[in-house]
C-alpha cells in the first residue's frame, strides 16, 4: 500500500494486521478520514499459480489462526478459512 494510506491507518507507530485490513475493507478510507480514496479492495495473486499469492493467503491463515510459526492441517481446514476454487 502506498505510504500515505499506511500513515493514515496509524504506521509506523501502529502495526497494521489483518484485523486492520478486514475493517478497512468492510468500512472503506472514509472510516479513516479519507473519503476521497473510496473503498479499499483486496487483492492478490491466485495461489495455486503464483508463489506472492501462496503467501499471501498463508499470511492471511497465520493471521486468522494467531499464530506465528508451525501451522497445522485441522488449523488450515477450519471454518474460519474460506475454501479457494481454482476458476473455470
Amino acid at each position: 500500500m502506498f505510504r500515505p494510506m499506511a500513515e493514515a491507518l496509524g504506521w509506523p507507530n501502529q502495526p497494521i494486521g489483518w484485523k486492520t485490513i478486514v475493517a478497512l475493507a468492510k468500512d472503506g478510507w472514509k472510516s479513516y478520514g479519507h473519503p476521497e480514496w473510496g473503498s479499499f479492495k483486496f487483492g492478490h495473486a491466485h495461489p495455486q499459480y503464483s508463489n506472492s499469492g501462496l503467501l499471501s493467503m498463508t499470511s492471511f491463515i497465520y493471521g486468522i489462526a494467531k499464530k506465528t510459526d508451525t501451522l497445522k492441517p485441522a488449523e488450515v481446514y477450519t471454518a474460519k478459512v474460506p475454501a479457494i476454487t481454482p476458476p473455470a
